[in-house]
Order: C-alpha cells, then sequence, then structure tokens
C-alpha cells in the first residue's frame, strides 16, 4: 500500500492532536491538585467520591446541631451558676440577720431591700434567653418564663410549661437540652427568698432560721441541676470529638480518591512535554521542499 506524503501529515496532525490533549490534561491536574477531571477518568472513583461528600454533608449538619447544643447547655449552665450565687448570697445574708437578730427596725428593714434585689435579679435570670428563645419555659420558648406579682406580698408565677426540648447528637440519638421552668430548683429558690423576706419583715429569728434551711435546700437543688447540665455537655462534647475525627477519616478518605500523587504527575507532564516536543519536531520535517524551492 502506498503511503502518500499527505497520508504522514494527516497521522502527524492526529498525533499531536492527542498529545496535546494528554499534555493539557495533565497540566490541568497539576494546576488543580486533581486527579479526576471529567467522570470518564474514574467512574468508580467519582462515585465513591459522590457518596463521601454526602457523608461529609450530613456530618457537617450534625456538627453544626452540636455547636447549637453547646451553646444553649452553656448558656443554661451560666443562669444557673449564676442563680446559685444569688441564693448563696441569700444564705450569707440570713445568717448575718440570725446573729445580728437585736438589730434595730432599720437594719432589718435594710435586709429586706436586700432580698427584695435578689428576687428580682433571680427572676431575671429565670428568664434568661439565648439565641432569642427562652431558655426555662419549656416548650413555649417565645414566653418569658416567670413573672414577678409584688402585691400584696412577692410571689413568682410560672408562665411557661414542663415541656422537653430535645436535639439530635446523631441519627436516632436525642438529648435533652433544656431544664424546664416547673423544675423543683426554682420554686425552691423563690420561695425560700420570699419566707426569708417575710421573717425578715416580721423579724421573726425562727422564722430566719427556718427559712435558712430551706435556702440550703435550693442551693442543693441548684447544684444538682447544675450537675446534670454538665453531664449533657460532657455527652455533647465527647460525640462532637469522635464525629471531629470521622470527619477528618472521611476528609483523608475523599482526598485519596480524588487528589493526584503530584511527584507523579509533574514527572508524567515533564514526559508528556517533551513527547510533545519531540513529536512536533519530527513533524516538521514531514514537510519537504517544494516544486517552487527547486525553481528558485
Amino acid at each position: 500500500m502506498r503511503i502518500t506524503q499527505r497520508r504522514l501529515i494527516e497521522e502527524a496532525n492526529q498525533n499531536i492532536s492527542d498529545h496535546l490533549s494528554r499534555l493539557q490534561r495533565l497540566q490541568s491536574v497539576v494546576a488543580s491538585g486533581k486527579r479526576i477531571q471529567k467522570p470518564e477518568d474514574d467512574p468508580i472513583g467519582v462515585e465513591r467520591a459522590l457518596e463521601i461528600r454526602s457523608h461529609l454533608r450530613g456530618l457537617e449538619t450534625t456538627l453544626r446541631n452540636l455547636g447549637l447544643t453547646t451553646d444553649w447547655l452553656g448558656a443554661t449552665d451560666k443562669a444557673l451558676r449564676d442563680l446559685g450565687d444569688v441564693v448563696k448570697r441569700a444564705h450569707a445574708l440570713a445568717l448575718r440577720a440570725v446573729n445580728e437578730a437585736n438589730q434595730s427596725p432599720e437594719a432589718f428593714q435594710g435586709w429586706i431591700v436586700e432580698v427584695d434585689a435578689m428576687l428580682r435579679q433571680a427572676v431575671q435570670i429565670g428568664n434568661s434567653s439565648h439565641r432569642g428563645l427562652y431558655l426555662f419555659s419549656g416548650r413555649r420558648v417565645n414566653t418569658a418564663p416567670f413573672e414577678l406579682i409584688s402585691t400584696p406580698t412577692p410571689q413568682v408565677v410560672y408562665h411557661g410549661d414542663g415541656g422537653a426540648l430535645e436535639h439530635e447528637l446523631e441519627e436516632g440519638l436525642r438529648i435533652q437540652i433544656n431544664v424546664p421552668g416547673d423544675h423543683p430548683l426554682f420554686q425552691q429558690v423563690f420561695d425560700s427568698l420570699t419566707g426569708l423576706r417575710s421573717a425578715l419583715e416580721a423579724q421573726d429569728t425562727d422564722g430566719i432560721r427556718s427559712s435558712i434551711e430551706d435556702i440550703e435546700r435550693a442551693l442543693d437543688t441548684t447544684l444538682e441541676a447544675l450537675a446534670v447540665v454538665g453531664s449533657r455537655a460532657d455527652r455533647v462534647d465527647a460525640t462532637e470529638s469522635r464525629l471531629r475525627e470521622w470527619e477528618l477519616d472521611l476528609r483523608q478518605l475523599l482526598s485519596d480518591v480524588e487528589d493526584a500523587d503530584m511527584a507523579e504527575a509533574v514527572l508524567n507532564l515533564n514526559v508528556e512535554d517533551q513527547a510533545y516536543r519531540a513529536l512536533l519536531a519530527a513533524s516538521a520535517r514531514l514537510v519537504g521542499p517544494s516544486l517552487v524551492d527547486y525553481l528558485r
């Protein structure tokens, strides 16, 4: 079969085109660091990468939710600690009143003013909110849970419910994140403060001693609630740490599937570039001298 000059040039052009395509692909691999540029490069790898990315998206959503859970529990912990501080101050005041029971009526009136301030502060803490939602309203998160009514005697009314707020830690696992305002600690705190106030108003030493016991019970209940919130926070932290490790593992798997071996990619690029240049040089020789060259 006779091979014409035209046929040689056509084959050379096809070879140049093929080498140029491979060179461009290798340049893209080196520039992006990804070995898979098109689905046809590795259909199985593409399918695996899509599966891993789907897991990562779900995991990222779960981790964001865990962050919200941690924030809520942190806000609850702070509010309960602040409430505990109010109770401790009331305890110290009650002890001082018992030890100084022979004080003037003005002293008792000053203590009453302090207790009134503590009661208002306790209600304010009970109405703490996080991201615009009330912490202790149960499921009625848009309603302020506690209202202080001053007449005829101070009392606190609860407007929330006993509903539990739950967040999903991970698929199939949920945890309660709130402490509803109908928890005994709130009633004990408010009752112990109003009881102390009544005893101070009556200058009743025995009543003050009795209120000290009530205050101590309220403090114990507050500490117990804090321990529960702390254990929930620890559980969330442990789950988040484990899921963070899983996220790292998934990202490593994705890297193994998608990322190129850069040393190998650069080597292949250099080899292909040299082959392309050699092909260009060889192809240039196919175009020999023409009749016009001989006529000059």
